[in-house]
């Protein structure tokens, strides 16, 4: 692709402020200006009038008779950009010919995309500190995120208060112009870059064209597959947690000065350690780059010494040995030894087909459906006994309440439920299903944990749609739970989450956990950091979601627990009790 030695960003007339520009930071902005003078006056009214027609914002003006004054307010957080004149236009009664003016823009980019602690206007530099083969921000006609002068507002304002000028002093001279303001164009003028390609296809296109055997151009991929083995071998090894990573770099200094003595078993028995494998495979890397040999399919199994055996195609193939072993590692600690409270246990064939280790559920005589039934569950952790045959039902259409403080093992059996960890003996059924025997058992689930589930950047109706969606729901019923829960909520379903309150979080967390039709609903700590008032909407929202639901939830208050139409569990150090027969 050829580049032209200067490349011109023509920037018609800017009938509106970049869209990106973060608009919540403030409702009404404001340029104040130095020092004031009936010439600035007209300028930079007729300027804010002429902004606040052609963009979406909100723009008033400030003047200053201080520069001091000027210099400090600039940096307050409403301002969208200061403007200083000259000292002479205090008592300047006639526009002159020549127009000077300076801008004061904040240090920071302000536009979403920029991370406003790396990225600045940079006027200190002419180039980008790192070179590039390619020209900076080559692809975007806003000339890149180092050079914001459209996306920032910059051009925009000088564009505004450059016209404002011309048209008060072609008015003061009673000069009759038909000069049509809205054809004006602005040009941003890049640094010449030279001409430069940017096509990856550029090398297979040209094998393509060689007399070659179909697919050979793929050879152009080593380098990348061995990227890719590197990277599938880093992952599993920060995965597995294997304590001689962590010693490997060290290693990797000493045995490159013993590399030419080292046997060829144990080069490939050393390959399988991430970095040293990395290290050896660099080394014939460069040796081959110093003799301008290419790097292909052919020859990757090549040696690149005679009397040596080792090459990078053996380095590749360890690293995936090691990436299979670790995978394994990692398998056997995620699940094996899963969780802190979870006790060892030794790999056997049930691991691997697991079954169910409760049995059918008790009838209780009160013909009631049970959405989700705790069955003898026991959790011994480190010999000491958290939870000791612990059985209750929770019912549907029912809320189920478990009350007990910080140290009575009320998390435990939370995480028990959710999945976080495994229970000693017993276990839990979802609708009759059980999670060992039946993967799908959860899907039922939904949880919320003390901790708001919630992202900033997305918005009230944005985060039913993604949990709805999650769960399975149709873009239909999808549609259907966003209005009903926006209803709920009493929220604006475009407000952004990062713009709620603590209370606000909190409803929209727990509504999170009812959406996508969710049979059995686990809320612990519904009420938590929240005022008196939003606890009693919490529950408004609990109770008229129950239907259809088996709700459990956790709370440390009795006056929660004993919420009407509320059955009440004791959960105290190792055992349960209940005020209501939840007993199977």
């Amino acid at each position: 692709m050829g580049h032209p030695a200067v490349l011109n960003n023509r920037v018609k007339v800017l009938t509106s402020l970049h869209r990106k520009l973060i608009e919540h930071v403030s409702p009404i902005w404001t340029i104040p200006y130095y020092p004031k003078g009936p010439l600035t006056d007209k300028m930079i009214t007729k300027m804010t009038k002429e902004l606040s027609i052609h963009s979406d914002m909100k723009i008033k003006n400030k003047p200053f008779e201080d520069l001091k004054e000027f210099e400090d307010y600039v940096d307050q957080v409403n301002v969208f950009a200061g403007v200083e004149f000259d000292t002479e236009y205090k008592t300047l009664k006639s526009f002159p010919k020549v127009f000077r003016f300076y801008l004061k823009f904040p240090s920071e980019m302000r536009t979403e995309e920029y991370d406003p602690k790396d990225i600045n206007w940079k006027t200190g530099e002419l180039f980008p500190t790192i070179v590039r083969t390619t020209p900076r921000g080559y692809n975007s006609s806003f000339g890149g995120p180092e050079a914001s002068y459209i996306s920032e507002g910059f051009a925009t304002l000088q564009y505004f208060l450059s016209t404002a000028f011309i048209k008060e002093a072609i008015k003061e001279r009673k000069i009759h112009s038909h000069t049509n303001y809205q054809e004006m164009a602005l040009s941003l003028t890049r640094f010449p870059e030279p001409p430069f390609n940017i096509d990856n296809f550029i090398d297979k296109t040209s094998m393509q064209m060689l007399p070659l055997i179909p697919l050979a151009y793929i050879s152009i991929f080593v380098r990348s597959a061995f990227l890719m083995m590197l990277c599938d071998r880093t992952i599993t090894a920060v995965y597995s947690g294997m304590a001689y990573y962590l010693a490997s770099n060290m290693a990797l200094v000493v045995l490159n000065l013993y590399y030419v003595q080292i046997p060829f078993g144990y080069l490939l028995a050393l390959s399988m350690i991430g970095n040293i494998g990395v290290g050896f495979a660099f080394r014939i890397a460069l040796y081959q780059d110093v003799k301008k040999e290419v790097i292909n399919w052919t020859n990757v199994l090549n040696p690149p010494y005679q009397d040596q055996q080792y090459s990078i195609g053996f380095s590749m193939i360890m690293m995936f040995a090691g990436t299979l072993i670790l995978a394994f590692v990692f398998f056997c600690i995620e699940y094996i030894w899963k969780g802190n409270l979870c006790e060892r246990i030794p790999i056997a064939r049930e691991y691997f087909r697991r079954s169910s280790r409760v049995t059918a559920l008790d009838n209780d005589g009160m013909k009631r459906k049970v959405y989700l039934a705790i069955k003898g569950v026991k959790k011994v952790h480190k010999k000491e006994v958290l939870l000791d045959n612990v059985s209750f039902n929770v019912y549907v259409n029912e809320v189920t309440a478990l009350l007990g403080n910080h140290e009575s093992g009320k998390k435990t059996l939370l995480d028990i439920i959710i999945g976080f960890t495994y229970s000693t003996e017993g276990g839990v059924l979802f609708n009759y299903k059980d999670p060992l025997s039946d993967p799908f058992a959860r899907r039922v689930l939904g949880y919320c944990p003390q901790k708001n589930i919630i992202f900033g950047n997305l918005s009230v109706a944005q985060h039913i749609i993604f949990f709805g969606t999650m769960r399975g729901l149709s873009k239909k019923n999808v549609k259907i739970e966003v209005k009903r829960y926006t209803r709920i909520l009493k929220i604006d379903g475009e407000t952004k989450a990062k713009n709620l309150s603590i209370s606000q979080r909190r409803k929209l967390s727990i509504v999170n956990a009812f959406c996508g039709r969710t049979s059995v609903v686990v809320i612990d700590e519904p009420s938590i950091n929240t005022d008196p008032m939003t606890k009693r909407e919490i529950w408004d929202i609990i109770h008229k979601e129950k239907e259809g639901r088996a709700v459990l939830i956790s709370t440390n208050y009795m006056d929660e627990a004993d919420m009407p139409e509320t059955a009440l569990l004791l959960c105290l150090k190792v055992n349960l009790f209940a005020t209501e027969p939840h007993f199977s």
